[in-house]
């Protein structure tokens, strides 16, 4: 078996921030579980409440919550995410302050588009898969024929 350098395979993307170009490199196996984890964490510190019950009844008092749990998301919540967001990679983790006082926000989400890819690739492989199963759908149908 050929070994390859890690650096070779790992997955990249490259992104702007503030005018700057950064390459965010995926993590390592476990580096990119605990990243997962904290960023779950805080999505689900700030997203908590922000459900409604499909046969709840309106009433000002649940609107009213829903509304403080709406403006805690955008005041607190983006913070938090960003903080998180900026806290995948050593390239991310030396900048964030830089990127923090520079990039704008329409930028640090397309960040979060990338660094998602590279945190859960399992989605790639949902590709591969629907992929396959799209190869065995024609195969079925070739002998059939």
């Amino acid at each position: 078996m050929r070994r390859v350098r890690s650096e070779e395979t790992m997955q990249t993307a490259k992104v702007v921030l503030g005018g700057k170009e950064f390459t965010v490199r995926e993590l390592p196996a476990r580096r990119n579980a605990a990243w997962r984890k904290a960023f779950v964490e805080v999505l689900a510190r700030n997203v908590a409440g922000l459900t409604l019950e499909e046969n709840l009844r309106l009433s000002p008092g649940v609107l009213g919550q829903f509304l403080f749990d709406v403006s805690r998301l955008i005041c607190n919540g983006v913070t938090e995410i960003v903080d998180v967001l900026l806290s995948y990679g050593e390239e991310l983790q030396g900048e964030a302050e830089w990127i923090k006082e520079n990039a704008y926000e329409s930028e640090l989400t397309q960040l979060l588009v990338e660094v998602l890819k590279l945190a859960f690739p399992f989605g790639a492989l949902g590709q591969w898969l629907r992929g396959l199963q799209g190869v065995g759908s024609a195969t079925r149908a070739i002998t059939r024929s």
